[in-house]
């Protein structure tokens, strides 16, 4: 079990929150990938978008140049090959059902225009027709005031004959002749607000108006004239009106038709914004999500950071001072052995260990000591009052320490007078220097010497025998 007065627990802490950190850090790399991929998403969608934006401009441009479709084509195939490799079937289905549509309005266009030239050059030959009936009529009376002449005396074959009206003036066959001319110019003016894209449903009914009246004025014409060449005529009026009625009400169908198509591109295009903008809106969602936790992660990774350093400067200003305070326990201990380490309780488990071996080994070198100070004494005593001489030398051959008894022997009145007098043992204290030499060889090979027996001289000059072991 880890004590939490340890270092132990407060390195293991920081490892902790080390490990935290980098959890931290892990966690906010994976969500920033993934908020990256989300971007690339997000991208993606705005790449859509522009793509979906070219492909408008290039339909406008496409129904003004049909030679531009190529390019346009190229463009639906772009967006349908995005659509298809981000798996957006939805988005998909929408661009395919564009292209038909958009397929459709332009042949539709390039048909009305057809029909539009068609409808024309009929309208154009009907009206010419009917002038040219007028100004024969015109011309039949101006040549009968010429004639002064009022007896009608054009061709009454019964071949030619049209009806039973027999007496119809020649004005009222070029009245006739001047209200179909009328119904006409009321038709053109129709065809012209077909062009410039007006109600189509009201140009439908206008156009059963006066496409009735031409026929019933065409028909009066019919009834009031018996001239064979009339007769021609209005059978060539009736047939081309009613092709021209035809060839406009597939028209106006047409027109019908093409508003129903750009309806449909209208309708498909909010679709696809509608369908890019959940897209975006779901996007922009889990952005706004990713990002959140992001910066939830980094503030978690910034507060667990503080608190590591504020861990690591509380515990290593403790550490500090605790180390401190051994140093100087330590001098203490040093200069008395006799001192004790006080432990506290806010001190390290470790310190409180080491603190204590300190005290256990102070404690004990000061008993051994105590106990060498009375070996000391004991053995200074017996050395000072023992009967037998003992002494101390060194290889350089002075004394170091002798006892009474051996500074007695040697005729000296204490042991310091013979430790400064004697300045060289093997002249001044051995009788023969062969024996100093012979001591010293026995105690270098044999480590001991035993009653090895020599002459010594005393202070005065005499020799005495003495034994010595060493």
């Amino acid at each position: 079990m880890i004590k939490t007065k340890s270092i132990q627990f407060r390195l293991y802490t920081i490892i902790l929150f080390i490990v935290l950190i980098l959890l931290c850090f892990i966690l906010g790399w994976y969500l920033d990938t993934a908020r990256d991929s989300i971007d690339q998403e997000l991208k993606r969608v705005f790449k859509v978008e522009q793509t979906f934006s070219d492909i408008i401009s290039k339909e406008h441009s496409s129904l003004k140049k049909s030679s531009n479709f190529s390019e346009l084509s190229k463009r639906y195939s772009t967006l349908k090959n995005i659509c298809i490799d981000y798996q957006d079937q939805a988005q998909c289905n929408i661009v395919n059902e564009r292209e038909a549509c958009f397929s459709k309005l332009l042949q539709s266009i390039n048909e009305t225009k057809k029909n539009y030239s068609d409808i024309n050059f009929i309208l154009v030959n009907l009206i010419s027709s009917v002038k040219y009936i007028h100004e024969h009529h015109i011309a039949y009376l101006k040549n009968l005031q010429q004639r002064n002449s009022i007896i009608q005396d054009y061709d009454t074959d019964e071949a030619f004959e049209r009806s039973a009206v027999k007496a119809a003036t020649e004005p009222d066959i070029i009245q006739s002749a001047v209200a179909i001319q009328s119904s006409l110019i009321s038709v053109y003016d129709i065809f012209n607000n077909l062009q410039q894209n007006q109600d189509l449903k009201q140009i439908k009914n206008s156009f059963a108006d006066q496409i009735k009246q031409f026929f019933l004025s065409v028909n009066t014409f019919e009834n009031y004239s018996l001239d064979a060449q009339d007769g021609i005529l209005v059978e060539e009026l009736l047939q081309t009106g009613r092709n021209f009625e035809k060839q406009f009400l597939n028209l106006v169908e047409s027109e019908i038709a093409k508003k129903e198509l750009e309806k449909q591109l209208i309708e498909n295009a909010m679709r696809f914004v509608q369908t890019i903008n959940m897209v975006k809106t779901k996007i922009e969602i889990r952005h706004g999500n990713l990002s959140r936790k992001i910066k939830l992660i980094q503030i978690l990774t910034l507060g667990i950071t503080a608190l590591l350093c504020c861990w690591i400067i509380f515990t290593g200003k403790k550490i500090i001072n605790q180390v401190k305070k051994t140093v100087e326990q330590t001098n203490r201990i040093q200069k008395d052995l006799s001192y004790q380490i006080k432990i506290d309780d806010d001190i390290f488990d470790e310190f409180k260990i080491g603190f204590k071996a300190l005290n256990s080994m102070s404690g004990g070198i000061n008993d051994y000591i105590d106990k060498l100070n009375v070996s000391k004494e004991k053995y200074r005593n017996i050395f000072e009052n023992a009967v037998a001489g003992f002494y101390q030398s060194i290889p350089e051959g002075r004394f170091i320490n002798v006892n009474p008894a051996f500074a007695s022997m040697l005729g000296f009145d204490c042991p310091e007078e013979l430790i400064s007098t004697v300045s060289d043992i093997a002249t001044q204290y051995y009788a023969s220097p062969e024996d100093r030499q012979r001591y010293s060889i026995l105690l270098k090979r044999y480590e001991v010497v035993q009653n090895l027996e020599y002459q010594v001289k005393r202070k005065d000059g005499s020799k005495i025998w003495i034994s010595t072991n060493a």
